[in-house]
């Protein structure tokens, strides 16, 4: 994250698909479930080779990082 906050617009989507999976406590579901009627996939394979898709891991987990 950056000091200046100047790194805002490379944060929205990941700001936006945690909302999107976030459960609401007035209807006990989250807006992804409720327009899909599931929830998504996680976004880190569990056991994925190293060499496997490195940009995508790469990209994935420092959205997974930014959600935390």
């Amino acid at each position: 994250m950056s000091l200046n906050q100047r790194d805002w617009i490379s944060r929205l989507p990941a700001i936006e698909f945690a909302i999107n999976i976030a459960t609401s406590e007035s209807m006990g579901y989250s807006p992804f479930f409720t327009n899909y009627g599931r929830m998504p996939r996680p976004m880190i394979w569990n056991n994925p080779e190293l060499t496997e898709y490195p940009g995508i891991r790469t990209y994935a987990q420092g959205l997974k990082t930014s959600i935390k």
